[in-house]
Order: C-alpha cells, then structure tokens, then sequence
C-alpha cells in the first residue's frame, strides 16, 4: 500500500462497509412514538479546563417488539433524519431514554420515529471518521506510530532498565515488558507479543500499577469486553487506586459482576456526564474500542482527553481504524496481541492492504520494538509442545506448574475403547479418526458456505451421554467443577450441535451444578476464552488438493491460526473429533503435522482398524445419529416459517 493512497483505499473500504451495514440495520425497525426532546449544556475537560458540549435527550416509547432485544448502552439509528444516538434507559414499559449529539430538523418535526440497533453501523461509521481525520495529518503524538505503520522509518531498539520494576510477581519476560513500557518516549510504542496463557493480563495489571505510582494516567482498552474487564479485575484485586478513581464504560449487562462496581451506568441524563468526567478525570478508565468511539467525534471538537499511557489488548485482533481509535487518547502506547491467533474481520473484497492489524504490520517491520512472553501457564505440556513447535518456532514453554493439569474423570472398566482413549488421564490431546463413521459425509449448508456432519455430530453426543455421571460423581466426591466447549471452525455444524445438545439434556441444564457447558462455539467466537476440555469438530471428512482454490470451505480449515485459537483453548485436555482424511499434506499440512502428534503420543484412534469396535460404534451411535438429523431438518424448517 503506498502511503499517498492510504486514505483513499481505507475511505472506499469503509465506505463500502457502512452502506451494506446500513442495509442490513434496516431489516428489523422498531417504530416509536415520540414523547419528549430536551437539550443539556454539558460542562467537560476537567475544572481546570472545562468546554461546553450540547447533548439533546430524546424520550420514545418503542410501540412494536425487536427480535434482538435492545439494551442500555446500544447504539441506535433515528429515522427521518438518521441520527445516531445512545440507549441510556428502557424500563419496563418499554419507554426509552435516548442521547443524540445532534438535532436534525426532520426528527423534531416527526410525530413518529424508526429506532433500529446500529452498533456495528456507528462502530464503521466512528472508524471511518478516524480514517479521514488522523490518516491525512496525525496530530503529533501519532506521527511517529502512523508512519511507522504505512511506511519504513528508522527506530531504536527498547530501552530497559532492570532497576525500574523487579517484582518477583512476574517472570522475567514479563518484568522486561513493564520496564520496557516504562522508559518510552512521548510517542513512542512498545509491543508485548503474548502467545494464549502466557500471562498478559497480570502484565496489564503490572504496569498499570506502576503508572499509578508515577502518577500517569492509563487507558485499558481491546476489542472484547472480556479482556477489559481481566486486565481491569486484576488491577482491583491490587488495591492501587480508590474505586471513585477506577472507571469502567459499558453496558452492565456485558461487564463482568466485579467490575460493576466501577461501570458507569446511571441510565439518565447524568450518565452523559458522568462518562465524560470517566473520559477527563479517572486515572484508570477501561473501555472496549468501540465504546471509546461512540463519543469519539463529539470530543474531537471540544479536545481529546489524553492519558499518559493507551494500552490496548488484542491488539492483533483490531483492524488499523480501530486501533487509531484508541491511540488518539494517548501520549505513549502499549499494543499487546499475537498476531499468530486470528487477525481483524473485513468483509469488502478487493483491498487485502486493510485486513492486517497495525499489531501485525508493526512486529514485522520492527521487532525490535516487541518482547514475546514464552511462558505458557494455562494448557498441559502436551498442547503447548504442538503449539509452541507448530505456531511459535518452539519458543513458547509450559509453566512446570501445567503438569497438574490433566483430565481427572477416567474411563471406566467396561466403557469402550475409544471412550477410554478419549477421557484418559496420560493423553491430554486425542484425535478420535471418523472417517469409517456413518454412511453419510459431510454436507454443505445450503444456506452459507458452511458444512455440517451427521455422524461427527452423533459421535460428539455420545461423548457428552459419558461425560455428564461421571463428571456429576467427580464432583461429589472432590468438589471440583468444570467448563467444557465444542469449537467448530463452521457455523452450520455449531448450529446443529448446539440445537441437539438443548433438545436431548434441555431437562438436564439446570440441574448442572457440577459442570458449564459452554455454547457451542466457532472458532472467531471461542478467542479470548479458556475451557477445561476443548472438543474440537473438524467436521469435513476429505480434502482434495483441486479444492483449494475452489472450494470456499477448507478456507475454515486451512488458516493455521484457526487451529491455534482452538487448540490453545483447553487446559486440560483436547479431543479433535474428525475425518483423518483431513491430514492432507498438499492442502492441510497443520492437520497433517496435528494427526502424527497424536499418533507419536498413542493418541490416536481409528475406528477402521478394528472392524468389530466399528460395528459396535455404528450400532451403538446409530440413535443418535438419526437424532441429529430430526434436528437439523426441524431447523431447516424453522428457517422458512
């Protein structure tokens, strides 16, 4: 990408983005009858420096029901006149409170309004207004950064100093890391290359401290709340700061229950104003990306807060906009992410130069400027010896404290040889081969470039029928409980498992108390989580070398980084449920390298080598599998009532 096009080819993808957004917002309008509009001076930037802004107060009472219920903190879009605003209050009436920054005359005039859920909409929106304000002329604490993303500058290597920080509360990667974010520059970045588990959260936490004691002011900011909210728990538990000093801006409903203490969320006119002193005045404030831009624009006029420090978690999950979104607040930056996990989601064709993530770009050209934390504490050292040799040239190391975390529910006597195989305690990573499983392949969705399998499908109910005695008398005994997750590379199989796995246990789930089943999961949607036991569904039973250029769905497959997100989620132990067809070398060399691991740790099991285990199996899954079809036809169905 040349930098005298930069602007350009980011304002053509975003434009593109926001029209087929818009598109989409309009398929399900709430009408609403309008009550009340009231305009507020807000006085904000602190005692020393406070500036007037206008903020309008709408009140509607929403008159037909919304599928996707609203809730406060969502963005919305207006019409006539296609205003944005904010949803602070719906109470049980459904009568809303509304914050709009501007007033368009056809809404005054309107006796009635369409209110539709925009998040995604103003998020595009906010991000193209980065684009076209920042790209051209960076303010000079961005200069340095922003060039060093679009084009090759000259940088330094890091400075550290081992005085700085020692605390024996982190390794020695980890310690570098703050001490290197410690001696930056006025606009200058540091990289913290985190593999999943290897402790960035308490680095976070760590040098968010320090800055404390220094007196500076953070911003902890991500793509998910989930990462906000860990860095943000982790700081509370060290006590640094007075809560009134703490903010958290969000939903209630999406944050986690420690930190609503902190989450502002008055849901009336003076949460407007109390986000704002969060945004001039908190030492500590926490805030997803795109919370930070439903206010980004309106600040702009008035002057941007700026804290001493932007640190911004999955950072290689962030498209480079959105990441502009959050160093515009900053003076100095910490950027922490793995670009070997999934990168940022831009759906427009045709301009490849915008999917990567400034994170990415960024430790390529400069790795000079990263420090990579090799100490894996959350999986066995059976899952993190593939990983670390498949995605980290060997560099990632389990903790020796990893060598406690094995699955603890042993097979019975009488259970069946791949259910021993499956939940043994010596093999924390087992490929159960389903290629001679079921008559049936895979089939395509018919309504996305997805698939599904019938037999993986019933195969993984199986495994659930054992899990849940077991697991129920495990729990009696010692009192542990534990979190279990199906991750799928394709929506359509998700769909299929998670409507059998409610329609066989749906009796059963609230008298768990002994175990969390986890939704069904695809891999975008498990990133950033961690379960005790992953089963993985490759779900597709071949793969041809003809059909890589043509077939859109071992791209799902295909993406190395898809497998680490899915492997690196367990702690315990991972089943890869699938086809051994799938070890195609020419097309899927990461499955291939995956199906001789399990092999070298007699891990493996094919069901082909003993034709009386398959006979068995087949009988014994042949409820199920007539089950799981019932299911998806019932959903298919469902799909054109």
């Amino acid at each position: 990408m040349r930098n005298a096009t930069i602007k350009d080819t980011f304002s053509i993808v975003y434009k593109e983005l926001v029209k087929t957004q818009k598109s989409i917002e309009k398929i399900e309008p709430i009408q609403a009858r309008k009550l009340q509009i009231k305009h507020q001076q807000l006085d904000i930037g602190g005692s020393s420096a406070k500036r007037a802004i206008d903020v309008y107060f709408l009140r509607v009472a929403l008159l037909s029901p919304h599928r996707g219920e609203l809730e406060p903190g969502d963005a919305v879009l207006l019409s006539p006149g296609n205003v944005f605003g904010t949803l602070l209050n719906l109470d049980e009436n459904r009568n809303a409170l509304i914050s709009i920054e501007e007033l368009s005359s056809k809404l005054e005039n309107a006796t009635h309004i369409e209110v539709r859920r925009a998040d995604e909409l103003f998020l595009l929106k906010n991000q193209k207004f980065i684009v076209d304000t920042y790209l051209r002329e960076p303010p000079e604490e961005l200069q340095l950064i922003i060039n060093a993303i679009f084009k090759k500058v000259a940088l330094g290597n890091l400075i550290i100093s081992e005085t700085d920080y020692s605390s024996s509360d982190l390794n020695t990667a980890q310690r570098k890391a703050v001490n290197a974010a410690l001696n930056l520059e006025a606009g200058n970045f540091l990289l913290i290359h985190g593999p999943p588990g290897t402790g960035k959260t308490r680095t976070i936490a760590a040098l968010v401290s320090e800055l404390v004691k220094r007196d500076q002011r953070a911003l902890i900011t991500a793509h998910t709340n989930i990462a906000v909210d860990n860095a943000l728990e982790k700081i509370l538990e060290k006590r640094i700061l007075p809560l009134d000093e703490i903010k958290r801006i969000g939903s209630v409903a999406r944050v986690l229950p420690t930190i609503r203490q902190i989450t502002v969320h008055k849901g009336a006119e003076d949460y407007v104003a109390e986000i704002y002193s969060a945004l001039y005045e908190s030492k500590v404030l926490g805030a997803t990306l795109s919370r930070l831009g439903l206010f980004v624009e309106r600040m702009d006029e008035v002057g941007l807060p700026k804290f001493d420090y932007v640190i911004i978690d999955e950072a290689s999950m962030a498209s480079i906009p959105l990441t502009l979104m959050g160093l515009i607040f900053g003076k100095k930056f910490v950027l922490v992410g793995d670009h070997k996990q999934l990168g940022p989601i831009i759906t427009v064709k045709g301009f490849d130069e915008v999917i990567y993530s400034a994170f990415e770009i960024l430790i390529k050209k400069y790795p000079q400027r990263s420090i990579l934390l090799p100490i894996q504490y959350r999986s066995n050292p059976q899952i993190v010896k593939f990983i670390s040799k498949t995605f980290y040239n060997s560099k990632l190391q389990a903790a020796p404290s990893t060598a406690n975390k094995r699955w603890e529910i042993a097979a019975g006597r009488h259970t069946y040889s791949w259910l021993q195989l499956a939940f043994s305690q010596k093999q924390s990573l087992v490929w159960l081969d389903t290629e001679k499983l079921g008559k049936e392949r895979w089939h395509k969705s018919p309504r996305r470039s997805s698939a599904y399998n019938y037999g993986d499908a019933a195969l993984i109910l199986r495994l659930f029928t054992y899990i849940f005695p077991r697991t129920q008398q495990n729990v009696a005994n010692n009192g542990k409980k534990y979190n279990i997750a199906i991750i799928t590379p394709f929506k359509a199989q998700s769909i299929l498992l998670e409507n059998a796995l409610l329609a066989k246990y749906r009796s059963r789930f609230t008298q768990f108390t002994f175990m969390d089943i986890s939704d069904v999961r695809t891999v975008e949607a498990s990133q950033g989580r961690e379960f005790d036991l992953v089963i993985y569904n490759t779900v597709r039973t071949y793969i041809s070398s003809q059909s890589r250029d043509t077939d859109e769905t071992p791209r799902a497959l295909g993406n190395p980084r898809r497998l680490n997100v899915a492997l690196s989620r367990a702690k315990r132990k991972v089943i890869v449920v699938g086809s051994g067809k799938i070890a195609n070398p020419d097309v899927l060399q990461y499955f291939t390298q995956l199906y001789q691991y399990a092999r070298s740790l007699n891990a493996l099991f094919r069901f082909a080598d003993n034709q009386a285990v398959l006979r068995q199996t087949l009988t014994i899954l042949k409820p199920e599998f007539e089950f799981v079809r019932r299911i998806w036809q019932q959903y298919l169905k469902s799909l054109h009532q």
